[in-house]
């Protein structure tokens, strides 16, 4: 009796459903008169409801083939509803008084099965229903990346590629997490967020069930070309681009500057499928995708971009990296036991030991007494260039971050005030010049003290103080960080960085680094070291030379000065180069005019020889007195320079600026003369007594950095 009683309620309910139907086809439906609608959706919540009591009182089959049958009908009529005058429907759920009803129906049939799921093995009916609906759904808005697709592709990445598009179509929780952690087009794209990295944790920690492969992480490039001619492309194109800010293609090194034109695109994919299977795969959808649209997508997958989790310490723990933690352990081991040992040990103290401890050096860094012939303003100096440089290294590393308002970020830093970090070349220059002074101002004090000039000890010396902590961080660069952390691009910057270290790490030790190219350093920041360590061995020359020979050596030296000023501007205009980051500059460009000027040492020979020149002012003159009308001609005149150097090229970070050569051209060869004649001129009017207390004893946090160690690793982290 139950079975003929629900499957006549059933009919009935079909028929009634049929009517309305009908009834809506041929717009009986009136303004007001929409009873038919309200009741025609409390038909079908019934229907629903209904076909779940019925799934618990019959056979299964039957009840499978009657709910294909329910669903079709339910499916049949949502279809016709739905293409409905959409006035009236909205009229209709304004005046329906039986909404309130339908919608606690509905919400009591859904509670029934949320006690259920999540049980991918033992569905009940409804559950395989939800399965269903929410599938196809999901598959329709957002189709999964599919690298078997690849023209090439191998039996086994094709295999694992459908049995993951077979679980998702089942909604397998491993499955949605590798299409979920998958990129995906998402909004703002005008306003520059293009760069989608998807997730990358979720897709690592993803793990078929019978382990047969893993979620594979790829990061993939892509460079969008656009057909020049069309004015609307052009215009979409900017504001996707961002005006251009950095022009970069993939074939730019990315492991220094970020490839900013180029779009990162992360997917998740088995383990199974090759570098090169996604690179084919992401080729044909491009293809397909911007077909006839004007635009077109280069592709491209590095092999170290592709991440599976067991390789972040598998393929990087190996015998050098244990021997380089050895290392490192044992040193803090003994940092530790000598710190121990000054601690508790009173008296007959070994110096040897006493020499690692934490708490004698500590102490030795943190004294501020002042040393004899110190030149107290250098500190004050070494501190603000020292910040400035760490400001514009830090601003350029925050471009690798995907930004969703890129565009808007774009035209904020297209503004005057972003002076600060484009001259950044400024903030090495006045270290150049301070190397110059210092050994000049050395050397040249024993010489008039009667003392012979040892020069292989300098060298001896200065090699000592600088390989140590050099050596330190390129070991831990290169075999430590690594393994301290990962993400989309850690392969690209910090792996990256490492394997070149581990081919050419002689190079930074032996201080010749700078003569590789910049594309190929190992800790590019370090050029600065290799730099003044070459300039510093012709040092001794220099002054031997001012100590003989006082007037010809100081006409030598600035006919050397003005040939390194010409060279400057000569090799920026025949090579298109910009010492400054301008608006629109290219990847490319800068690593041009970093290899070909700005770390080499013949470019950066004027400054060192203004630091010369002035070390040996310093000594000559120590007790010259200057009048009022000099001293304001020298403030006037050093103050004019230092403005015109630093925010003279303001106009090239705007972002209508377009590129010349010629002021590239001048501002490379004269900025860093403007920079560096301010500090100079500081610096002598101090060390005269004129000035010091404004420029050292009135800013306390400068005498914090004077010690010049403390600026080194400073500068080297």
């Amino acid at each position: 009796m139950a079975f003929i009683k629900y499957i006549f309620i059933t009919l009935t309910l079909l028929v009634m459903n049929a009517y309305l139907l009908n009834s809506v086809d041929k717009g009986v439906c009136e303004d007001n008169s929409c009873l038919h609608r309200s009741l025609q959706k409390d038909i079908e919540s019934i229907l629903l409801s209904k076909a779940i009591n019925f799934s618990e009182k019959i056979n299964e089959s039957f009840v499978d083939f009657k709910l294909d049958e329910l669903n079709k009908t339910y499916n049949d009529s949502f279809d016709l509803v739905r293409i409905e005058n959409n006035s009236s429907y909205s009229n209709d759920r304004d005046k329906s008084s039986n909404k309130k009803i339908k919608n606690v129906d509905q919400v009591n049939v859904l509670d029934n099965h949320s006690n259920s799921i999540g049980n991918t093995t033992n569905y009940n009916v409804n559950e395989e229903d939800i399965v269903k609906v929410l599938s196809a759904r999901m598959l329709q808005s957002t189709y999964p990346f599919v690298p078997s697709k690849a023209k090439d592709a191998s039996n086994l990445c094709r295999i694992h590629t459908r049995k993951f598009l077979t679980y998702l179509e089942k909604m397998e929780l491993w499955a949605l997490k590798m299409h979920d952690s998958s990129a995906k087009i998402s909004s703002g794209i005008l306003n520059g967020n293009v760069n989608q990295f998807g997730d990358f944790d979720e897709c690592l920690s993803v793990e078929e069930p019978n382990q047969q492969f893993k979620g594979q992480y790829c990061l993939v490039y892509l460079q969008p070309e656009i057909n020049q001619k069309s004015k609307l492309l052009k215009n979409l194109n900017k504001l996707i681009q961002s005006y251009g800010m950095f022009k970069s293609n993939f074939n730019d090194p990315g492991h220094r500057v970020p490839r900013f034109s180029t779009v990162n695109w992360g997917v998740c994919v088995p383990s199974s499928c090759t570098y090169l299977e996604v690179e084919s795969a992401m080729t044909e959808y491009m293809k397909n995708f911007t077909e006839g649209t004007g635009v077109s997508m280069k592709v491209r997958v590095d092999k170290e971009m592709c991440q599976v989790k067991e390789n972040q310490w598998t393929n990087k723990l190996d015998k050098s990296t244990i021997i380089a933690s050895a290392f490192f352990l044992i040193y803090f081991g003994l940092l530790i036991s000598a710190s121990l040992y000054e601690y508790y040990k009173t008296d007959n103290k070994n110096v040897w030991i006493v020499a690692f401890s934490l708490i004698k050096n500590t102490k030795n860094i943190l004294n501020l007494k002042r040393e004899p012939n110190d030149i107290a303003c250098i500190h004050g100096i070494r501190a603000v260039n020292a910040y400035l440089l760490i400001i514009s290294h830090k601003s350029m590393a925050l471009f690798f971050n995907p930004y969703i308002n890129r565009t808007s970020m774009a035209e904020t830093v297209g503004q005057p005030w972003t002076v600060i970090a484009r001259a950044a070349s400024l903030y090495t220059d006045p270290f150049i010049m301070m190397s110059g002074l210092l050994t000049t101002y050395s050397l040249f004090g024993r010489l008039q003290k009667g003392h012979h000039i040892k020069i292989f000890q300098e060298y001896i010396g200065r090699f000592l103080r600088i390989a140590p902590p050099l050596g330190a961080l390129i070991l831990f660069c290169t075999y430590i960080l690594p393994l301290l952390g990962s993400g989309p691009q850690w392969n690209l910057v910090i792996t990256h960085h490492s394997g070149i270290c581990k081919m050419y790490w002689w190079r930074n030790l032996m201080f010749i680094h700078n003569y590789f190219g910049f594309e190929n350093m190992c800790l590019t920041h370090t050029h600065h070291i290799g730099i003044d360590t070459q300039l510093f061995l012709t040092a001794p020359i220099f002054t031997y030379l001012l100590w003989k020979w006082p007037k010809k050596t100081f006409l030598s030296l600035v006919t050397l000065a003005s040939i390194s000023t010409g060279a400057r501007y000569y090799v920026t205009v025949t090579k298109n180069l910009s010492n400054y980051v301008f608006f629109g500059t290219s990847v490319s460009q800068l690593f041009d005019t970093a290899d070909f000027m700005y770390i080499l040492p013949a470019h950066r020979l004027t400054v060192y020889i203004m630091g010369v020149l002035l070390g040996y002012f310093l000594r000559i003159y120590k007790h010259k007195q200057l009048t009022n009308a000099q001293l304001r001609i020298g403030w006037w005149a050093s103050v004019i320079l230092l403005l015109i150097s630093f925010f003279g090229p303001a106009p090239m970070g705007s972002i209508n600026y377009q590129y010349n050569s010629t002021h590239a051209a001048i501002y490379a060869a004269l900025s860093p003369i403007g920079w560096c004649c301010f500090f100079a001129w500081v610096i002598f009017t101090s060390h005269l007594g004129y000035n010091e207390s404004k420029f050292h004893l009135k800013l306390p946090i400068l005498k914090f950095v004077k010690c010049k160690r403390f600026t080194l690793i400073l500068y080297l982290l």
